[in-house]
Order: C-alpha cells, then sequence, then structure tokens
C-alpha cells in the first residue's frame, strides 16, 4: 500500500510539472508553440483525471480565454468540448465563469461569439448559474448574426442541463423564431431548442398553438416547417392530444416531395390517437384515403426502392384509423402488409439466387453481394415485425393468425440459409427479430404455429469488448434450445453458465470436449475470479495467470425453449498486480452453458464460446 501511495504521489506531481510546462508554452511569443500547448491539454486530463489538477487547468484556460486574441480563444473552446468529461471535477467553477464573462461583457463581438461558444461547450456546470443565463439573455438583442446563432446554439446546450432556465428565454426565444427577418437556421435551432416545454403544463399548451401556427404558414420553408413538427410532436401529450383537424392538415404532408417532410409529418401523425376522435367519419375517411393511396404507391415502387420508416409509420397510421373504425372486410393495412411480405420473400430469394456478374472484381462483387444480402435480411425481418405490429394494433383473431404465419414463413426462409448474414448488423437485427416475435406468439397465444426445427442458429460476432482495469464487465447470455426430436431421459428445467478469463481463445473441437469436464470442476468448486490480489510485475505475469481459468456459475430458468441470463465478471485490477497505472491486457471471456434437469443433474454442455476482451488502465469508458 505505501508503495501505491508514493508512485500516486509521484504521478502526481509529474502531472503537476506538465501542467506548468504547459502554461509556460501557452504564454510563449510564438503563435504556433501557443496553439500546441493549448491542444495538449486534453491529453493529460485524460491521462491525470486528478480533480486538483482539472481544476487548476481550467482556470489556467480561463486566464488564458480572459486575456488571449482571438484566434487562441477559438482553441481554448475546442478543449472544453474535448473535456467535457472532466468539467463536473472543477472545484471553482465560479471563479472559473467570471474569467469567461469577462470576454462575454467586452465590445468586441466575435470575442463574444467565442464565449458564447465555450458557455454552451462547458454547459454542464455553467447551467445553473444566473450570471450565465443572464448574459445569453442580453446576447439575443445583438445585431451580429453570428451572435444570435451562437447564442441559439448556447440556449439549446443549457436546456439539457437547466429546463428551467426556458421560462427565463420563454418570451425571447418565441420572438425570434416568430421573426421572418432572422435566417432559418437560427429559427431552426430556436424552435427545436422549446421542446424542452414538453414537462411544463403551461408553456406545452402556449407552445403546441405555436407549432399549429409554424406548420401552416405557407411562407415557411422546409427546414422551418420540419423543426415545427418535431417541436409539434415534442408536446404532443395527454393534455395536448393531436386534433382531428391538425391530423387531417397534417396528413396532407404525408405526400410531399421532399422526405424530411413526409418522415416529420408521419412521426407527429405517430402520437396521433384517432379511437378518441371517431365523431367525425367524413374527415377520418379522408385521412384513410390518403394514406391508403400513399401505401399503394409506396408498394408500386418497392422494386426499386423502398423507405422501411415512411411504410412501416403510414402502415401503423391506417392501422390505427382501422381500428378506431371498426369497419368490415379484410383491413386495408393487412392487405399492406400480406403484399410487402410476400414482396420481401421474394426479394430475399432474388439476392439469395442471384448471379454474379463477370465484369466486377472480387472485392466490388463481394460489397455488392453483402449489400444486397444485408437488405434482403433487413426486408423479410421489418416484414414480420410490421405483420406484429399491425396484428396487435388491429386486434383480430384472423390477422393474429395470419402474422404468426408470416413470422414462421420468415423463420423457415432463415433456417433454409443457415440464419447467418454477411455482418454484425444483421446478427442484431436477426436476434431482436426472434426475441420480439417469440414473446410475441407466447402472449398471443400462437406459440404452436412455430416449429422448433425451423429456429435458425445464431452465433455472436467477435468483435472485441473494452473494459476498465478493475471494473465489472456485465452482459447477457440468451439464446433457443433446440432440442432433438427422439425422447428425452430427463426434462430440462434450468440452464447453468460459466464464464471464466483465460489467455487463449477457444482451442479446436477435440480439446474443447477434454476441457468441458474440467472448467465445469472449476466452476463448481469456486466462486469467481478474485481481483484483490497483488502480484509483482515479472516476465511471465505470474500475478495475472493466477486470477484466470477460474469460472463463475449462473444459473436461470428456462421460458419454454428461450433463455436469458444476467452475467457479472470481475476483472483483474492491473493497476494493483502491476503497480504503475499505464498498462494493457488482451484476454478472452470464455462461456460453456449446461442444462440441468429436474434432478441437479448436468446431462448436456454447449458449445464453447470465447470473446476477446480489452482490458485497459487508460481506455475511454
Amino acid at each position: 500500500m505505501a508503495t501505491l501511495t508514493t508512485d500516486a504521489a509521484r504521478s502526481s506531481d509529474w502531472a503537476f510539472k506538465q501542467l506548468f510546462k504547459l502554461e509556460s508554452k501557452c504564454r510563449a511569443p510564438t503563435p504556433a508553440t501557443q496553439v500546441e500547448a493549448i491542444g495538449a491539454f486534453p491529453k493529460l486530463l485524460d491521462q491525470f483525471p486528478f480533480p486538483t489538477l482539472v481544476s487548476s487547468a481550467f482556470l489556467k484556460l480561463g486566464d488564458l480565454f480572459r486575456s488571449s486574441p482571438n484566434s487562441l480563444r477559438y482553441h481554448i473552446a475546442q478543449v472544453f468540448e474535448a473535456s467535457q468529461q472532466h468539467l463536473a471535477q472543477i472545484s471553482q467553477t465560479e471563479e472559473l465563469l467570471k474569467r469567461i464573462l469577462v470576454v462575454l461583457y467586452s465590445n468586441d463581438s466575435i470575442a463574444r461569439v467565442l464565449a458564447l461558444r465555450l458557455l454552451g461547450n462547458a454547459s454542464s456546470v455553467f447551467a445553473k448559474y444566473p450570471e450565465a443565463q443572464h448574459g445569453i439573455l442580453l446576447r439575443y438583442q445583438s445585431s451580429h448574426p453570428l451572435e444570435i446563432v451562437a447564442a441559439a446554439q448556447t440556449t439549446e446546450s443549457m436546456l439539457k442541463y437547466s429546463p428551467g432556465f426556458l421560462e427565463v428565454v420563454w418570451k425571447t426565444v418565441l420572438a425570434k423564431a416568430n421573426d421572418e427577418k432572422v435566417p432559418d437556421s437560427v429559427r431552426v435551432q430556436l424552435i427545436r431548442s422549446l421542446q424542452h416545454a414538453a414537462p411544463n403544463l403551461t408553456l406545452s399548451t402556449l407552445l403546441y398553438s405555436h407549432c399549429q401556427r409554424w406548420v401552416r404558414q405557407p411562407e415557411n420553408t422546409a427546414i422551418v416547417l420540419c423543426a415545427a413538427m418535431c417541436t409539434w410532436k415534442a408536446v404532443v401529450q395527454r393534455h395536448n392530444e393531436l386534433q382531428l383537424d391538425d391530423a387531417d392538415y397534417v396528413s396532407q404532408y404525408t405526400t410531399h416531395e421532399l422526405t424530411s417532410i413526409r418522415r416529420a409529418a408521419l412521426a407527429l401523425l405517430g402520437k396521433w390517437r384517432p379511437l378518441y376522435q371517431t365523431a367525425n367519419t367524413g374527415r377520418m375517411a379522408e385521412i384513410k384515403r390518403r394514406f391508403t393511396a400513399q401505401l399503394h404507391r409506396l408498394l408500386a415502387d418497392v422494386a426499386t426502392s423502398v423507405d422501411l420508416y415512411e411504410l412501416r409509420q403510414a402502415t401503423v397510421v391506417l392501422a390505427r384509423i382501422e381500428a378506431a373504425d371498426k369497419g368490415a372486410g379484410t383491413p386495408e393495412s393487412w392487405s399492406v402488409v400480406h403484399a410487402y411480405a410476400a414482396w420481401a420473400r421474394r426479394a430475399f430469394y432474388d439476392s439469395s439466387n442471384s448471379p454474379q456478374s463477370p465484369a466486377k472484381t472480387n472485392r466490388q462483387l463481394h460489397a455488392s453481394n453483402s449489400l444486397e444480402v444485408d437488405l434482403a435480411y433487413r426486408y423479410l425481418v421489418s416484414s414480420a415485425m410490421l405483420a406484429i405490429n399491425v396484428a396487435t394494433i388491429l386486434d383480430s383473431a384472423d390477422c393474429k393468425t395470419a402474422a404468426a404465419g408470416i413470422v414462421r414463413g420468415a423463420w423457415e426462409i432463415l433456417s433454409e440459409v443457415g440464419g447467418g448474414g454477411s455482418g454484425d448488423g444483421v446478427i442484431r437485427y436477426l436476434r431482436r427479430f426472434l426475441r420480439m416475435s417469440w414473446f410475441w406468439c407466447r402472449s398471443m397465444d400462437v406459440e404452436s404455429e412455430i416449429v422448433p426445427s425451423t429456429r435458425p442458429d445464431l452465433e455472436g460476432s467477435d468483435s472485441p469488448f473494452a473494459v476498465f482495469s478493475g471494473a465489472e464487465f456485465n452482459f447477457a447470455v440468451e439464446g433457443f434450445l433446440q432440442l432433438p426430436r427422439h425422447p428425452l431421459p430427463a426434462t430440462p428445467q434450468r440452464i447453468r453458465i460459466a464464464i471464466w478469463l483465460a489467455r487463449q481463445p477457444r482451442r479446436s473441437a477435440g480439446q474443447d470436449l477434454q476441457l468441458c469436464a474440467k472448467y465445469f470442476d472449476i466452476a463448481q468448486q469456486t466462486a469467481g475470479p478474485s481481483t484483490s490480489r497483488q502480484a509483482p510485475e515479472s516476465a511471465d505475469n505470474s500475478g495475472l495467470e493466477s486470477l484466470l481459468d477460474k469460472a463463475t456459475v449462473f444459473e436461470a430458468d428456462l421460458d419454454g425453449d428461450y433463455f436469458t441470463c444476467s452475467c457479472a465478471l470481475a476483472v483483474p485490477s492491473l493497476r494493483a498486480m502491476f503497480g504503475h497505472a499505464d498498462a494493457n491486457a488482451i484476454l478472452y471471456i470464455h462461456i460453456l452453458c449446461t442444462l440441468v434437469d429436474s434432478s441437479d443433474c448436468n446431462w448436456w454442455t454447449g458449445s464453447h464460446m470465447s470473446y476477446p476482451l480489452f482490458i485497459s488502465t487508460t481506455a475511454k469508458a
């Protein structure tokens, strides 16, 4: 312990010496030396995040910001942005704010812009101070366009950490947002910043009427219209339900030529609840007609280009209208789902069996085929998930049975090609699809529609994980059981998972079988790896080896054929073992699953998987 304390003291002394060197370089006569020294501050703070060092460094930067020219002030503001994770350790925030406010109240407009930018970068610590709020409010009275832009950006940053600031700038921001002489880029930032009024009952009610007027003003540009719709969506709540007249007007934008306008309108209508607004059947029928026509156009162009977001949102809104209407016959939204699912299946088979063009090189061919296959997987999975969403909204037994059939068909197609993909995105998409569709089938009592043999076997990718030395690495192990068709000698009830760290990844199949019994015995005999040991640094890293190959056991109950188990792995402390702060190690997490029957006997062992784990004392979280 004495050795660690002495090393920490030496590191602290060395860090302050480096800080003094940087300060002297910042006052050098050469601008290049000054810029280089200012740019070295984030690296020093990341390497030695001591509270006293952090406070001293930022106070020195505040002094430099107050006395330096605008060229250096820009780089100092960049340092505040790059070191935001260290701002909370500043103990003298008021003193630092005073140094910045001196520049904010100066006669130089560019200096005031840079001061506003610095306040925005450090809004996590400055947002609660009335002095900073008042200084930002005064900058809206400036005639300089850059100053108004900076004030709008800083206001949006401040509101993330101090929502009460909106009451201070409410009238000023609204006045600027309604001023057509203000540039559209500034109006967009101001309108978007007003989304923080959603939790306030009074302000959100007032903002609803303003958004209503902004959307209905024909002279507003597309970016202002999108910002107004996004803010309107944020304030649509139980006390601010989207009215039928407003939904009718916004639905006209779902056929706009710009994709951003269409998406913003669909996102806003996604919060509309037509179930409580069925009095005006004529207006509701007109909205339904618009969505039906738009969906038919999307399906007609689906072979060339398909926007999954527009298709999904429009179908969900149409399904809600039809659920509120409760008309006879097959719902139009379900017809869209059925047509899209049929097209997705054809597109998947076409991409899997597409001939390779001899004119392309191998690299180009691999890239193009990979992209096509990824899109085909996404189309297939999105069609099944859309069927689940629409069937749940319509709440019809026939639609639920048909949705289960679509899910079963997707599972069968995936099982035919092995359930794999060409990238991590496909694997994540398939995992989400399997989990959500499985839960939905169980909740809707249509589980029997799914044939167990059609479930694809998915394995995770070998992407590395990074974790701090001495921390606890938390993860979850999940999957589906593929049991044999013949009768089993026992009934599985729980899944038992053993995890451990090792220097090497998994061995060959034969060695894995030999090591299964060994590591399972270790897992039963130990409570887990200890991180409290301390060993000197040596050539063979004996201190690290003493912590490896010791497994921890976790158990979870089976939910039908599905299981999920939360695991926590204690990571060795490299600082405690090696005695210095800069140490890295690459180890491997080994996972071994075993089924436990009703008599607590282990009668089946799963595959042995391993994943790389990068352990570091200096890496960012």
